[in-house]
């Protein structure tokens, strides 16, 4: 039966958070996870979007039921704290300060889109909880295999069982926005790469060792994170590239947030903010940017920005912009409106002055956040893409003879 009336339990969704932060060691009153949450689930509720979310959660669990690896990839998910309670995402979004702001706002309430990632042989298994989900009449199949039409909001109208070629086209690879507000969510169900040769090396690892598995890699093995910061990655795919082993070498990376950082910023952009970054994490700032390390919202990544969900946090904590503020900014930055730029970068500044912030302060924060103007809205990789790079670092580690027999035959 499709999901006509599923709700967001309050209870059910605070244990599950709970019992993620305790696996994390995180000590924690959940006085701020408690306020966040609720935030959260009212405008999710308001935006009529439980039935949504709770679908993906729903696949995500049958897919682990199954044990087809898959992974639900947002473009802005990762600033959702029950999106991460869910399971949905990897990455408790308090700890880097994302914002939910760029998922979704008061000012904001349209439905965020979702891409599912998966092995090929898992495709179909896949698109046919879709349906069970959302109900036979709500789901058409793209028919060259790029994904899922879901109908928006309540999902209520039936959609095509397939979209003509024209159509998608037009719409969907040319103008994306246009389907949506002709009532149609794209849903890009895509098989990765890298999925496929995680498995395959499960498979021949488990031939001399049964016990091993890729959910028992540790994310914080010392022995991998050592290889990558003498710049060993050959044949991993996302760090393969001479540049980005030359980078690992430089920053010497020893857990899993500092790679991530170097990822997104080499793979998402801005890379000119890569030697700023290399630079916090060793402790060489231009003196006059160290004041940014300080800094709350940024601390985790060294005072520098990485993420643009950090964007939205910095506006509205730092300088007290509105969340419809902030978001008017970075569209503006994505268009390249300079009157509409120069207007709230004045607004940045007087109201960081109020705050007693002298105006280089100001300065370095409109410098940083002017690095994503051209990449806002773009993004090639996210957090789980992180995680199965560093499992392929980790068997190339441990295990260089498996390693090499998969990579060179794939």
């Amino acid at each position: 039966m499709p999901l006509v009336n599923a709700k967001l339990e309050d209870k059910s969704l605070k244990d599950k958070l709970m019992i993620k932060l305790s696996k994390e060691d995180i000590n924690s009153d959940f006085l701020e996870e408690e306020k966040r949450l609720d935030y959260e689930l009212a405008l999710i509720r308001k935006a009529g979007l439980e039935q949504y979310i709770l679908a993906f959660e729903n696949v995500l669990s049958m897919a682990k039921r199954n044990s087809i690896p898959m992974f639900v990839d947002s473009l802005d998910g990762e600033g959702s704290l029950v999106l991460y309670s869910l399971g949905i995402t990897h990455r408790n979004p308090l700890l880097y300060n994302l914002g939910f702001a760029s998922f979704l706002s008061i000012e904001r309430l349209r439905i965020p889109w979702f891409s599912i990632i998966c092995r090929k042989e898992g495709t179909h298994s896949i698109y046919s909880e879709m349906v069970k989900q959302f109900g036979e009449d709500k789901v058409g199949l793209i028919p060259n295999g790029v994904g899922l039409l879901l109908n928006k909001t309540g999902l209520r109208e039936p959609v095509p069982s397939v979209i003509d070629d024209y159509t998608l086209e037009r719409h969907f690879l040319v103008q994306p926005k246009a389907l949506e507000q002709n009532g149609i969510i794209p849903v890009t169900l895509d098989y990765e790469q890298t999925l496929e040769y995680l498995v395959s090396l499960e498979n021949l690892i488990k031939q001399s060792t049964p016990s091993f598995s890729l959910d028992s890699i540790p994310d914080d093995d010392s022995e991998t994170f050592e290889m990558l910061s003498k710049g060993e990655s050959e044949g991993i795919p996302l760090l393969n590239d001479n540049w980005i082993r030359k980078c690992l070498r430089i920053l010497g990376p020893s857990n899993i947030d500092e790679l991530d950082a170097l990822m997104s910023l080499y793979h998402n952009g801005p890379t000119d903010l890569i030697p700023m970054y290399m630079d916090a994490k060793r402790g060489m700032l231009p003196e006059n940017y160290q004041d940014l390390q300080e800094n709350e919202q940024l601390k985790r990544t060294y005072g520098v920005i990485v993420y643009k969900e950090q964007i939205i946090d910095v506006l509205t904590q730092i300088a007290a912009l509105s969340e419809a503020e902030a978001l008017y900014y970075c569209r503006a930055l994505f268009r390249g409106d300079r009157d509409t730029i120069d207007r709230y970068e004045k607004e940045f500044k007087d109201r960081m002055a109020r705050f007693n912030k002298n105006s280089q302060y100001a300065e370095k924060l409109i410098d940083m956040i002017s690095q994503f103007s051209s990449e806002f809205y773009k993004r090639k990789i996210g957090f789980w893409h992180t995680v199965l790079t560093y499992r392929l670092a980790f068997i190339k580690c441990h295990y260089p003879v498996e390693f090499s027999n998969v990579m060179n035959h794939m």
